[in-house]
């Protein structure tokens, strides 16, 4: 289930935090970040296009 997804991510983020001191994103949550992002920058006038983000 996503739940056990999302709680097994949150595991290896803390042990690579633990072990490293920070930790690598995804190339999944980077996407959504920048889409986030973009998608919420007020003076952006491209950001019509967040959604299309590869």
């Amino acid at each position: 289930s996503k739940i056990e997804e999302h709680l097994s991510r949150l595991e290896e983020v803390a042990k690579e935090i633990e072990a490293t001191g920070s930790y690598q994103l995804t190339t999944k949550e980077l996407e959504f970040g920048a889409k986030q992002a973009w998608r919420n920058a007020p003076r952006c006038i491209g950001r019509i296009q967040w959604a299309n983000l590869q």
